[in-house]
């Protein structure tokens, strides 16, 4: 895989993640097969709203069908599946894991048969997608996604 360049001193530096295989499966969309994508690294977007977005690169079979080869992922919240988590007080338990973000989601074991759902978004300029750098009016909503961990 292609990395991208980035400066030492710029602050989307390459994090751990990138290049990892994550799954998604797009929701109110007509495209609802789940298909792979590897992390790309954090986008830098000019609002504060947008801050853990990350670009990922979509598998060829997805890319064809979406006509597009990248996405960028906001997450906006944990989807709990493990029914114990059902049971008690959701609420308290994700305020124990802070804002939801794709690392806590990577990273954290009591989310391992979790999902992370969150807004999915295209730019379709290149010279944008090579530098993970957009103003917020260069891309548009794709549509709502859950991510879950792809299988070792």
């Amino acid at each position: 895989m292609k990395r991208f360049d980035s400066s030492s001193n710029d602050s989307r530096a390459d994090s751990e993640f990138d290049g990892r295989r994550i799954v998604i499966r797009l929701e109110e969309h007509s495209y609802r097969e789940k298909f792979l994508a590897t992390i790309i690294g954090p986008a830098s977007i000019d609002d504060p709203y947008f801050e853990g977005t990350y670009l990922l690169k979509i598998e060829p079979r997805a890319a064809q069908k979406l006509s597009v080869d990248y996405i960028m992922f906001h997450p906006e919240f944990y989807d709990f599946q493990r029914t114990f988590l059902k049971r008690r007080d959701v609420v308290r338990e994700s305020k124990g894991l802070g804002k939801p973000s794709l690392e806590t989601f990577l990273q954290d074991p009591r989310l391992a048969s979790d999902g992370l759902r969150g807004r999915v978004y295209t730019a379709r300029r290149q010279d944008l997608i090579q530098g993970r750098t957009f103003r917020k009016n260069e891309f548009s909503v794709l549509a709502y996604g859950i991510i879950t961990r792809a299988k070792s």
